[in-house]
């Protein structure tokens, strides 16, 4: 099985993240957060670039 990162596609070898090699995508593929993009993706989501979807709705109907 290989773990996949869903933002920089890098893959899980190890317990560490690296690019992979063409032709090692095959079989099985997890798709997660590596540690730097959940990082990323938290930050962004406490900035408010994400919004709940009933927050979305209020809006679109105010």
């Amino acid at each position: 099985m290989i773990v996949k990162c869903l933002q920089c596609q890098r893959i899980r070898v190890n317990g560490a993240f690296r690019l992979p090699w063409p032709g090692e995508l095959e079989g099985r593929i997890v798709e997660v957060y590596c540690p730097r993009c959940a990082r990323e993706m938290i930050a962004r989501i406490r900035a408010g670039e994400f919004a709940a979807p009933a927050a979305r709705r209020r809006a679109a109907e105010a």
